[in-house]
């Protein structure tokens, strides 16, 4: 039992990092840099761990995906319109540019599939039984 549970807060902590990913990608640089200058061991390391947590990372949204399809998991129009709402207001912006944005982006059904897995983690944490 005990290994179920951390189980569901390793998937937790996993989306939620996904999540955050998801709202800020848009706000991150990563600089140049010269790949000649890393070493073919540091190379490969890096490969290796991107490739593991890629992994890890899609493993993790095929489970809460599988596990909002058995409880019936949705998102309404109406919840959808409150995240953008919500996100309007953090981030400053007129709540018509946010829809735009996901609008223009086709991103919507992207949206509507991320809110309904932290929908997911919610009801996961609801019943989940810590000891």
């Amino acid at each position: 039992m005990k290994e179920k549970n951390l189980f569901k807060i390793a998937l937790i902590c996993s989306f939620f990092g996904l999540i955050i990913l998801f709202f800020i990608s848009d706000k991150i640089s990563i600089d140049r840099i010269n790949i000649s200058e890393i070493n073919k061991e540091e190379l490969e390391q890096l490969k290796s761990e991107g490739k593991r947590k890629a992994e890890e990372n899609i493993r993790n949204h095929f489970i809460l995906k599988k596990i909002a399809e058995n409880e019936s998991i949705d998102v309404t129009d109406e919840e959808i319109h409150e995240e953008f709402k919500a996100i309007a207001k953090a981030n400053n912006v007129p709540l018509a540019k946010v829809i735009d944005g996901v609008n223009k982006e086709g991103k919507r059904d992207e949206f509507k599939n991320n809110l309904i897995l932290k929908k997911t983690v919610d009801f996961l944490l609801k019943h989940a039984i810590i000891e």
